[in-house]
């Protein structure tokens, strides 16, 4: 049977179809590794989705351009792509794909690795963004009516989620960085007890909702659906990092949140930060540009400012 298409939504939140996302912040920290040839560097590109940010395409490019300016064998890139199969191969949920290119990080791990770029996609949430994007895309439209969230189970969810969990269990990454594995681990399997999301419930996605929350309310619980166990890809690229001793660059491109937290954790296991460029706000008067933000003063919105990606080679310590 072939497979359906959802159009769902990008960094998790936004229709994909109608966004593009730009880079807001970029952290950079180092470690001293003596398989490479100086420090080893670790740079997080953080991504945030906005209504066709016109400063979208020249942001891929320079990134591009900063990723061709690396020694190939010297390079890892790690993404969070929702249009390309995930590490262990997957990119469908039965016979649902999510069509999320374009913008910076849709189809990114396809063109860097046509540039003969080592990459890796940490992204594995596709059963629940091919069931719960469409809800959030189409907010008026009866749930039985949304192919993929009448289709797909609550226990292909929490399957999708426990495999990940079983995964990370194995990682052997020292003391420090286990406590902060099984943290978030214990705090993933609270939420999935307190939501009802089990391998026993055979209810679709569509009819979870309709049981468990009211229309009025339906949004904001299936964004929260989308993200209570986020820390989980935090988990997934700290330990792929770890294992990338003999590159001198890794480069993470992925939401905001986990750029940050990611680099945090590293911190925590003897990294060292080289920069830092936080993200930094600006009024925006556009309303398209701003789905789900409150209006200041009844003239405004307050969002991330795109940030100016000529930074990347000073991030470790190249010449532009």
């Amino acid at each position: 049977m072939s497979c359906i298409r959802v159009w769902a939504l990008g960094a998790l939140l936004l229709l994909v179809g109608q966004t593009k996302p730009f880079i807001f912040e970029v952290y950079s920290i180092k470690k001293s590794n003596p398989s490479v040839d100086g420090p080893e560097w670790v740079i997080g590109l953080g991504d945030l989705h906005d209504k066709k940010h016109p400063i979208t395409q020249a942001q891929k490019n320079e990134i591009m351009h900063f990723l061709s300016s690396l020694p190939k064998d010297q390079v890892k890139v790690m993404t969070e792509d929702l249009s390309s199969c995930g590490s262990f191969g997957r990119k469908t949920c039965g016979n649902f794909y999510i069509n999320s290119r374009g913008g910076v990080l849709g189809g990114l791990t396809q063109d860097c690795k046509v540039r003969g770029l080592a990459t890796d996609n940490h992204e594995f949430r596709y059963c629940r963004v091919s069931s719960l994007g469409p809800v959030l895309n189409n907010v008026q439209t009866d749930l039985a009516d949304l192919g993929s969230t009448a289709a797909i189970k609550i226990a292909a969810l929490h399957s999708e989620i426990k495999n990940e969990i079983d995964h990370i269990r194995q990682f052997n990454d020292g003391v420090v960085l286990k406590k902060a594995y099984d943290e978030n681990i214990s705090s993933t399997e609270k939420f999935l007890d307190k939501l009802h999301i089990t391998p026993e419930n055979q209810a679709t996605v569509a009819q979870y909702l309709k049981k468990n929350v009211s229309k009025d309310k339906r949004i904001d619980f299936v964004k929260g659906l989308l993200t209570f166990d986020s820390e989980l890809l935090d988990c997934k690229f700290v330990h792929a990092i770890k294992q990338e001793s003999n590159k001198k660059y890794v480069i993470i491109i992925a939401g905001g949140a986990h750029v940050k937290r990611v680099c945090d954790l590293l911190m925590q296991d003897g990294y060292t930060q080289h920069v830092a460029y936080p993200a930094k706000d600006e009024r925006v008067f556009d309303k398209k540009r701003c789905a789900g933000r409150e209006l200041v003063d009844g003239k405004y919105y307050i969002a991330p400012r795109a940030i100016d990606l000529s930074c990347l080679p000073g991030c470790c310590d190249l010449r532009r």
